[in-house]
């Protein structure tokens, strides 16, 4: 299953180090789940590097609780001073709690192991997929605490794998890994650093009919990098604050679903009819976008997209729908685009309410128990996910994420 995580590369031995997947050490986001690093281990194996998604859940009926349950902690270490602020005023652990017969906390975090990269000084990024699950199970203890081994099917029948797909949904999970399970190396080793022919992501928004379209209005540009260079390469959207008002309120950015023609047409076209503009639009509520992460180009809203959006989440960045979620505003997760709706204008626009009413029968973004979860919209704001292909292949599984 495809959870919805943070991706953590950890090296289990005497220290413990949390790794996101650009490489950045995160381990101070997740000190409770480090502490128990010791056993992780099986006997025998000193050392191992290996994959895994960071997934809340709940403590009370082991749920999986939504990404932002994660996406809200600290983006940065504390200081030193802070840390000591923190260790003094610490909330008490769950066996602390037992002893003093009061509940666990509502929300954990368990890692979902998927695949090995090193065990005892070794690497096994050359060996197939088989193999490394195979160590991956002789050297890891999950025993469904902490640490767990992600679920997976291994199998070539695409209904099987629809039956799973359904499953993994139905539970929480975004989707499924697609990997080859090749016993042949060529075909299922390790390529850390790029995509790969050799796994895909299905996640229920590249499935007809899963999701929700907002026809939504671009109000601003960011300059592409790498093959986007000297183009536009994402963009703020904006949707209608009411059907009364003029006001447009910020609810993403977008950078996928655009091919590589897309993104030069748009830009020649933006500047061509004169539609780039020098601040904000006056009717635009900007909500709380840092000035790091305004738009490089301001746009006048004049054009209608139609936008896939996987899920809905309390953003106190944008502005969209703002009070739907205490007084934070909602943003669209993993957004897609769909096709210009030249048939409609500015005024036709989706309006806050209509993203409200979809994020509140939203079954993702509630928390088991009733507990609404949070975002703080920056997760959302950075999808900008290339374009995914499912291609057939003889030796397919669904593997457990």
């Amino acid at each position: 299953d495809a959870h919805a995580g943070v991706r953590d590369c950890a090296p289990p031995a005497v220290e413990v180090h949390v790794f996101s997947r650009s490489c950045e050490n995160v381990t101070f986001k997740f000190e409770a789940v480090c502490a128990h690093a010791h056993t992780w281990l099986a006997p025998g194996t000193s050392a191992a590097i290996f994959e895994a998604e960071a997934v809340p859940h709940c403590a009370r009926t082991g749920a999986m609780l939504p990404f932002a349950h994660i996406a809200r902690r600290p983006r940065k270490p504390p200081s030193a001073k802070a840390r000591g602020v923190r260790r003094a005023t610490a909330e008490p652990t769950d066996g602390m709690r037992a002893a003093l017969g009061m509940p666990p906390t509502a929300a954990r975090i368990a890692l979902f192991a998927f695949d090995l990269l090193s065990v005892d000084g070794r690497s096994v990024l050359h060996l197939p997929l088989p193999e490394r699950r195979r160590l991956m199970r002789e050297h890891l203890v999950t025993d469904g605490g902490d640490l767990q081994l992600a679920r997976g099917l291994d199998s070539n029948d695409p209904s099987a794998m629809a039956a799973f797909m359904a499953e993994a949904l139905s539970a929480g999970c975004e989707g499924l890994m697609i990997k080859s399970l090749s016993p042949d190396a060529a075909h299922s080793a390790y390529e850390p650093g790029h995509r790969s022919v050799r796994s895909f992501k299905l996640k229920r928004d590249y499935l007809l009919g899963s999701v929700d379209t907002f026809d939504l209005v671009p109000v601003g540009a960011y300059h592409g990098k790498g093959r986007r260079a000297g183009h536009f390469g994402a963009f703020l959207l904006a949707c209608r604050a009411a059907n009364e008002r003029e006001t447009l309120q910020t609810v993403c950015k977008l950078g996928s679903g655009f091919t590589d023609d897309d993104t030069h047409r748009l830009s020649a076209f933006f500047r061509d009819e004169q539609l780039v503009i020098p601040a904000p639009a006056p009717e635009l509520d900007l909500g709380r976008i840092s000035a790091a992460r305004q738009p490089d180009v301001w746009l006048r809203p004049h054009v209608v997209w139609e936008v896939l959006a996987a899920e809905i989440s309390p953003s106190p960045t944008y502005s969209a729908a703002r009070g739907a979620a205490d007084e934070r505003g909602l943003a669209l997760r993993f957004p897609r685009f769909v096709r210009a709706r030249d048939d409609k204008r500015v005024r036709d626009a989706t309006v806050a309410a209509q993203i409200a009413s979809a994020y509140a029968q939203q079954r993702a973004v509630i928390a088991p128990g009733g507990v609404a979860a949070e975002a703080d919209g920056r997760e959302a704001e950075d999808e900008a996910e290339a374009d995914l292909a499912l291609p057939a292949t003889s030796h397919s599984g669904a593997v457990a994420r």
